[in-house]
């Protein structure tokens, strides 16, 4: 199996960029429209950053740099972690 294989796979299988398509309709149904509309960009948002991830991995697999995890914001570091959090500073 390739990197390639084993990353599609695996994303493939946990379908994360469609996890909130089922909330569009029970949104709608349940009258609640504006919710419907943040579930459908949730869902665009999560297919974007689904795509990103998949070449990220797909990129990454052979380095054998250290990983280090923002425990605010859940961003991944390669190398060292920056002094604060790029994203809650």
């Amino acid at each position: 199996m390739t990197v390639e294989e084993l990353v599609s796979t695996c994303f493939d299988e946990l379908q994360i960029s469609q996890r909130f398509v089922p909330y569009v309709r029970r949104a709608e149904e349940a009258g609640f429209p504006q919710l419907a509309k943040l579930f459908r960009a949730l869902v665009a948002s999560e297919t974007a950053r689904d795509a990103l991830l998949r070449d990220g991995l797909t990129h990454h697999a052979d380095l054998t740099d250290n990983y280090f995890v923002c425990p605010r914001c859940g961003l991944i570091f390669h190398f060292d972690h920056p002094a604060q959090c790029p994203v809650n500073d």
